[in-house]
């Protein structure tokens, strides 16, 4: 398999994921491996072609699944799609040391690569992908964005007591729940998540013995649809400690938020309740009450926190709530909101601040303009979906900010990671 250049440059906000799993990208793990195929169109005869496809998610033959094995999921003709009604529950997993992934990719092929979609029908318990107990499972999207959508069900995807479970590239939209990652080492990759009732939900995160690669988001784009008031629990991402502790050997481990962005239109970006959440590089886009509530201790890096002063309601909003922990908010841009800091606590001169209020003084010494390229100062409540889509966050030649700030400046910056 031969990667584009724009793939390799892309991948490289998903190195902390594995050394495997890129080797296995690049094709090194595939020689021998056959392909498998799932098409409505197939006649439901054996996997092994288009044509004799299995003709639906859970029509998956995986006594016949070897480890290194790709299928394909059809999404129709180009620019179209093709929907599935059935759950896609992953039959097998590679075991601890195997050496070998179970991989599953978008259509290949004018015929073949429309939007596979997976759509519930707002069924009850009805996970779009399941995941559970399983390791080494890798959803591959061969440099296409959205090229599998999951909508109408109780959760886009679930995974639990697994490990290293990579899932790139999908679109979870319209579900009780985007996400639910637990386990250790799963991570969602270039993937949307939008106008679910909570959109990913991060318990008791973990990173498997051996590896750097935390459970978590990379160059992902939270956010909710156009709408009057976001739900009250719609919070871009939400970890916690979670209820049952990690499996033996599995023991929790970081999480991570890298290069993304929160927003629009999110009650919150991020409410974090887990020791060692690390979020870099990230661009929080107007929350409707707060960008970040940190409870226990967290790293904050490179990020960009943009809020107006106050929502539809005339409430002001928060520019960052720190309720406990010992964090690290560091290299960060706060424009607009209330800091909600305990006095007594500083983290130092190396963050920016504009517009902001409250106990500013734990953030920086001073308020001062970053000059976005977007003029985001005249920006007022209610602040169009489509002008927070299309802002950007670079800094003009000559701001007082370098050196701060996200590395993804812009809705279009982080969709650009993968097209």
């Amino acid at each position: 398999m031969k990667l584009t250049k724009k793939y390799i440059q892309s991948s490289k906000l998903a190195l902390a994921l594995s050394a495997a799993l890129v080797l296995t990208l690049a094709g090194a793990s595939l020689v021998e491996a056959k392909s498998l195929y799932v098409s409505k169109t197939g006649n439901n005869a054996d996997g092994l072609t288009w044509q004799s496809a299995w003709n639906e998610l859970d029509q998956i033959d995986w006594n016949k699944v070897e480890l290194n094995d790709e299928i394909f999921i059809d999404g129709g003709a180009y620019g179209g799609s093709m929907t599935y009604r059935k759950p896609l529950i992953i039959g097998k997993g590679a075991q601890p040391m195997s050496g070998g992934f179970i991989i599953i990719s978008a259509g290949q092929g004018l015929d073949h690569a429309g939007t596979a979609v997976i759509n519930g029908l707002n069924k009850t318990n009805f996970y779009g992908i399941q995941a559970s107990g399983k390791r080494n499972v890798v959803f591959r999207s061969y440099g296409r964005r959205g090229w599998l959508k999951v909508t109408n069900c109780t959760a886009g995807v679930y995974t639990r007591d697994g490990a290293q479970n990579y899932f790139q590239g999908l679109d979870i939209a319209n579900c009780g729940v985007g996400a639910h990652l637990e386990g250790d080492s799963v991570a969602l990759v270039q993937t949307n998540v939008h106008d679910n009732a909570r959109n990913v939900e991060i318990p008791n995160p973990g990173a498997s013995v051996g590896t750097q690669s935390p459970s978590g988001l990379y160059a992902c784009w939270i956010y909710n649809g156009p709408q009057a008031v976001p739900p009250a629990n719609a919070a871009g991402v939400t970890v916690t400690p979670g209820a049952v502790p990690p499996q033996a050997g599995h023991p929790q481990g970081h999480a991570i938020l890298n290069n993304c962005v929160l927003g629009p239109n999110l009650m919150q970006g991020v409410d974090n309740g887990f020791s060692g959440l690390k979020i870099n590089g990230c661009l929080f886009l107007n929350a409707y009450s707060s960008s970040a509530t940190l409870r226990n201790s967290t790293e904050l890096d490179r990020c960009t926190l943009f809020v107006t002063a106050r929502n539809s309601l005339g409430n002001p909003k928060t520019a960052i709530k720190v309720l406990s922990g010992n964090n690290s908010i560091k290299n960060s841009i706060f424009y607009g909101g209330v800091v909600r800091i305990p006095q007594g606590l500083s983290y130092g001169s190396k963050n920016t601040q504009f517009a902001t209020t409250g106990n500013t003084s734990a953030l920086s010494a001073a308020l001062v303009d970053p000059l976005f390229v977007s003029p985001v100062g005249t920006y007022q409540e209610p602040v169009s979906f489509a002008v927070l889509k299309n802002a950007n966050f670079a800094l003009k030649p000559g701001s007082p900010a370098q050196g701060t700030g996200a590395q993804v400046t812009s809705v279009q910056a982080v969709l650009n990671q993968l097209q």
